[in-house]
């Protein structure tokens, strides 16, 4: 068993007592790869995960996606509108009475 930020991985048992270099993805720690002397060995199989990430990598993927995106969504979306807004004016309903009595007043 070795452990890294927390987790536990089971390796190979021949490679107990021997030092062996570990690499994985801070971000993702599903995936322990496990090399010895330049040769590459069965992957560390999760025994106990504590972490999905390296304690000291920012959660902001995470709490951001859902709410980040929804509201950047939402700002274009009434940046648009507002944008439709301007360039079809307004409807002034006075003008509009005044044209239907034969006013020459453009709504």
């Amino acid at each position: 068993m070795i452990e890294v930020e927390g987790n536990l991985y089971e390796v190979d048992s021949f490679l107990r007592g021997k030092r062996i270099q570990i690499r994985y993805n801070p971000f993702d720690l599903s995936l322990i790869r496990v090399y010895r002397d330049g040769t590459r060995y069965d992957d560390a199989k999760a025994a106990i995960i504590n972490n999905k990430h390296h304690p000291k990598m920012p959660n902001e993927l995470e709490e951001q996606s859902p709410g980040f995106i929804s509201s950047y969504l939402e700002n274009l979306k009434k940046e648009q509108e507002e944008r439709r807004r301007k360039e079809l004016g307004t409807t002034s309903f006075t003008k509009l009475e005044d044209k239907k009595r034969g006013g020459e007043i453009p709504c």
